[in-house]
């Protein structure tokens, strides 16, 4: 009978993590294998080599959002507030995900090795949910029918993703409150897509 993982692959992956965003990919196995209080052997058992235990520590393996949670935004009745609550998820998950996408291309690794092609890759699923999210608030008249919802969902993932590279690149030197750039960013962005007949 095999004995039971004292130590789970996430715990691994979460050391290795913790390791290379502070060292980057010159960081040793046997440097993540005492961070993770386990053996090198280990680590190479559990993920083969260095290379894909980096892959998988530093993968998008989190959605930013799920269609379930999008549904559930539906019911707001109110689009500001749903959206404003999708800006604080997108940043959130934005803040968390770019410091180990530069980790990964300063490491001279292919991004792209991360999803391997996959149609279904966590930002392109984001980007479609997204889209079909902004498409049912057309349906329902609260937000303007001629705005092509695959522009909005592009426009919206963007200027959330360049706030927060921003924001870890050069916050330290323009440094802006996080509320106050979600309520204007909202607030703008819809000013250009509700309907016609619509209060701000």
């Amino acid at each position: 009978m095999a004995r039971p993982q004292s130590i789970s692959d996430e715990t691994i992956l979460t050391a290795a993590r913790e390791v290379f965003l502070e060292q980057g990919y010159k960081a040793t196995s046997a440097q993540i294998a005492s961070h993770a209080g386990v053996s090198e052997g280990t680590l190479f058992r559990r993920f083969g080599n260095k290379v894909r235990l980096f892959m998988a520590s530093m993968g998008i393996d989190a959605e930013p959002f799920h269609m379930e949670h999008l549904k559930a935004l539906h019911k707001e009745g109110d689009i500001g507030r749903a959206v404003a609550t999708l800006a604080r998820g997108l940043l959130g998950f934005f803040a968390q995900v770019i410091p180990r996408m530069n980790t990964l291309m300063h490491s001279g690794i292919d991004p792209g090795l991360l999803f391997d092609g996959a149609s279904d890759a966590p930002p392109l699923k984001a980007l479609k949910s997204l889209t079909h999210f902004f498409e049912y608030e057309q349906n329902h008249g609260r937000l303007r029918r001629s705005a092509d919802p695959a522009i909005m969902a592009r426009n919206f993932m963007g200027t959330l993703h360049y706030n927060a590279w921003f924001s870890a690149h050069f916050g330290r030197w323009a440094p802006i409150d996080r509320d106050h750039f979600i309520e204007q960013t909202v607030q703008n962005f819809l000013q250009g897509i509700r309907p016609d007949d619509v209060a701000p």
